[in-house]
Order: structure tokens, then C-alpha cells, then sequence
């Protein structure tokens, strides 16, 4: 957490890129303190932009910013085409008008959205037979309906029921959205389907999804591809339904697969010919921080008189990011003092700001200063939900008389670890003490 050095606004908290390393920053996200804290997070303030530290361009301002609650986090959009080396937040007022402070900060370049849907033309719509006048175009009409032409209904003759779409050329979907209809029939409703794609010979099974529950009218579900490969054709094959008669009936009112938006084909080589659209071929890659990730194209042609090129490349991508957890906030043991308990309660807080986050701990204990050699170094096995406010860990075996240090760190669902928080004046054991004599208290 930051806190201003002075207990009056304003204040400010800056950040420098470093040279040569200037970004176009476009939303800063801003995460209030814990509980009574919250009310430390800017109302009235500025973010600024500098490319000296001298002269400062305002390129958003804000009032009446307030109402946090804690560790909630806000973000704060706003235009800028300038890549600038320092970015500041400029604070003049704070709820509390007291200290300025909150926990974390994030500055972030927005990328464009390159990611749509491709499916919208209904006379490319395919399907296996349909219920009435509800063909497979009313699935990919954008009308909302159930019952009509503007939806598709399944065939009612035992026959497979799937819906589709032919691009007539490869494309890769990386997300497929369903709409249900309104009619009032939510066991209408889809509960297994598989995704299928077209090879050109037969349909692949994509991905399945099963045991889905009910779906409420006009409800969209998105389903996301784990393993996006490049087809012509598209389908949803439905295999149950919540629908309880043997006919099993089922309506979609809408689909959307979603893909990347693709560029023009170039057309202005040396030799004039037109260079088709080379589809990704590297999906569902993970990252860690600082990993780069390189591209190697081979050129080749049978005109031996030019030299082919690359005029243009354009690289588009959809990210989950995960953030390592908060540094943990001791509790107590921290003052020096002397007990005579030797299987203390120690008690900290662990914090990890992602959606639906949980976390584990680690925690040492040792006589040495530089934990060279613990007396305790437990890691918890189980995953917990945060925010996990006063967690605590007792030994299991006592502790010698001695002068110890402690510290803990989270890790969170995927492996990434906080920093170390240390206890660095730790406490001291004495069991020789005499109980009036006892100057730490437990809590």
C-alpha cells in the first residue's frame, strides 16, 4: 500500500517507464485500502503526463470520486495518442481529507479488439432438418426470437440435430456464443453439445460441453475454444436437451462464433500477384512474465525474377492475466516483546486482487535473522478463497526458549508467489517467566 508523506492532501504518486521505454497509457486502475482505509482513495485528482519531469501535460481530471469500499478497484479510461516516459496521479482531495493511499495501482496501453463475430450472414447458415419454417438462418439473423423464423428449431424426428455455418474458407473460432430463446421453455434448453468442424472430407470434434444446467429465457452462454484449429465449417451438435419427451425438443435463437477480424489479402507484390491470408497457426499459448515469443515465416516463389516480401504482419491475441497475490500484512509477534507460550497463534492477512482468487500460505520461523535455518517451514495445502483476513497458523510442536523472527508469503491457484513479509523484530520465548512478568499479548 502507498500511503502521501503528509497527513493533509495534495499529494501525488508518479511513475517513470524509464528512458527509451515511453508508453501510451490509456486506463489507469486504481485499488482501494482494506476497510477503514478505503476512504484514503483520491476524490478529486488529475493524472498527468511528462516526457521530463518538468512539464507536465493534464490529460484527465476527475472530481467526486468516492464511496470506496475496500480494496475495490476502480478504472479510469481516458484519450491519449502520446507516449509519454512519467505518468502521475495528481491528488487535491481524499475522503478522509486525511492521508492520501491505496493499495495498488495499474497503468495499461489498450490494445484494439480484434476479436468479432464472423458469422453473420443467415443464407451461409447450415443445419441437419429444422422443426417447421425455424431453419438454421434464423440462428444467425441478430433477431432475437423463439418459435418464428427468427430462431432455429431442432427436427422433431429423431433425425441428428445440429446447426451451423460455412465460411467457404478456413477460419479459426476461438469462442462460441448461444442465445436462448424467450418462449418461456427454459427446458428447451441445451444440456450436451459437442463442436465439430470441417475438414473438408468429415467433421472433427472440436470441443464437448456436458451436463449444462437450465437455461433461463434469453440467456447467452459463451463457450469458450481450449484448442482453436483452422475449418470451412462450423457446427453445434446438440446431444440432450433439458426437455423431458422423447423428441427431445431444442430452439437457439442465436449464435455467434467469434475469430479474429482478417485484414485485406495484399495485392501490391513486385510480381502483382495477390498473397492469401495465412490463418494463426499458434493458439492457446501460455506466457509468463517478460517470456517473448518469436515467428518464422518462409518466403518462397517459382518466379525466379522477384523477391518475395512480407508487407505487412499483424499479430492479434486474447488474454486471461493473473497477478501474484498482495504482500502479506502481519498481525501480530512483531514488537520485540517476550511470552512464554512456546506454540504461539500467528495471525496475518492474505490478499489476492483476481477474480475469484484463493490462496495458500507459506510460513518460516527461525532464531537466525536470514531464515538460514528454520525451526518451522510449513506450507498450507489447501487453497482458500480471498480475502482471507486474520488467517492464522499455530504449531503443532513448541518452540526453545529463544529469540525468533517469522515471515509468510501467499501463493495463489496457479503457482505465483507474494513477496516475503518478515517480522523483523520478531519475539522472544522465556518460559521461566512468571506469568505477571509476561509482557506480549497473544492478540
Amino acid at each position: 500500500m502507498w500511503n502521501s508523506a503528509s497527513s493533509d492532501p495534495p499529494g501525488w504518486l508518479k511513475y517513470d517507464f524509464g528512458s527509451g521505454n515511453e508508453k501510451t497509457i490509456q486506463r489507469i486502475r486504481i485499488q482501494a485500502a482494506i476497510a477503514g482505509n478505503a476512504a484514503y482513495a483520491p476524490k478529486t485528482f488529475t493524472i498527468q503526463a511528462s516526457n521530463d519531469d518538468t512539464n507536465w501535460d493534464i490529460l484527465e481530471s476527475y472530481t467526486s470520486i468516492d464511496n470506496w469500499s475496500s480494496l475495490e478497484w476502480r478504472d479510469f479510461d481516458f484519450a491519449n495518442s502520446t507516449a509519454y516516459r512519467y505518468y502521475k496521479i495528481d491528488v487535491t482531495e481524499c475522503e478522509s481529507n486525511a492521508y492520501i493511499g491505496w493499495t495498488s495501482t495499474e497503468m495499461m496501453e489498450i490494445a484494439p479488439d480484434y476479436t468479432s463475430d464472423l458469422a453473420t450472414n443467415p443464407s451461409n447458415a447450415i443445419d441437419n432438418g429444422h422443426f417447421s419454417n425455424r431453419t438454421a438462418a434464423g440462428a444467425f439473423d441478430n433477431i432475437h426470437g423463439e418459435w418464428n423464423p427468427n430462431s432455429w428449431d431442432a427436427p422433431r424426428d429423431g433425425s441428428d440435430r445440429w446447426v451451423g455455418y460455412d465460411f467457404g474458407e478456413n477460419k479459426i473460432i476461438n469462442k462460441i456464443r448461444i442465445r436462448n430463446g424467450n418462449g418461456g421453455l427454459p427446458h428447451y434448453s441445451i444440456k450436451d453439445f459437442h463442436i465439430d468442424g470441417w475438414n473438408g472430407s468429415s467433421w472433427e470434434l472440436i470441443q464437448a460441453e456436458t451436463s449444462l444446467p437450465p437455461w433461463s429465457n434469453d440467456e447467452w452462454r459463451e463457450f469458450i475454444i481450449e484448442a482453436p484449429q483452422s475449418f470451412s465449417k462450423y457446427r453445434v451438435f446438440i446431444d440432450d436437451t433439458h426437455h423431458s419427451a422423447s423428441a427431445k425438443d431444442s430452439c437457439i435463437s442465436e449464435i455467434e462464433m467469434m475469430g479474429v477480424i482478417s485484414t485485406d489479402p495484399l495485392d501490391n507484390l513486385q510480381n502483382g500477384n495477390t498473397v492469401s491470408e495465412i490463418e494463426a497457426g499458434l493458439t492457446n499459448l501460455t506466457i509468463t512474465d517478460e517470456a517473448s515469443v518469436d515467428f518464422a515465416f518462409d518466403l518462397a516463389t517459382t518466379d525466379s525474377s522477384v523477391t518475395p516480401s512480407i508487407d505487412q504482419i499483424s499479430v492479434s491475441y486474447e488474454g486471461i492475466f493473473n497477478y501474484a497475490p498482495l504482500d502479506p500484512v502481519l498481525n501480530n509477534l512483531n514488537d520485540g516483546g517476550f511470552l512464554a507460550d512456546t506454540t504461539p497463534t500467528f495471525s496475518f492477512n492474505l490478499v489476492d486482487t483476481d477474480l475469484g482468487a484463493s490462496v495458500r500460505y507459506q510460513i518460516q520461523v527461525d532464531n537466525n535473522a536470514d531464515f538460514s535455518s528454520p525451526e518451522i517451514d510449513f506450507t498450507e495445502l489447501t487453497l482458500v478463497a480471498t480475502p482471507r483476513l486474520g488467517a492464522t497458523y499455530t504449531p503443532t510442536t513448541g518452540l526453545p526458549n529463544d529469540t525468533f523472527y517469522w515471515r509468510v508469503k501467499a501463493i495463489d491457484n496457479e503457482g505465483l508467489e507474494s513477496n516475503w513479509t518478515e517480522a523483523t523484530l520478531g519475539f522472544s520465548l522465556d518460559t521461566n517467566l512468571p506469568v505477571s512478568s509476561i509482557l506480549y499479548p497473544q492478540d
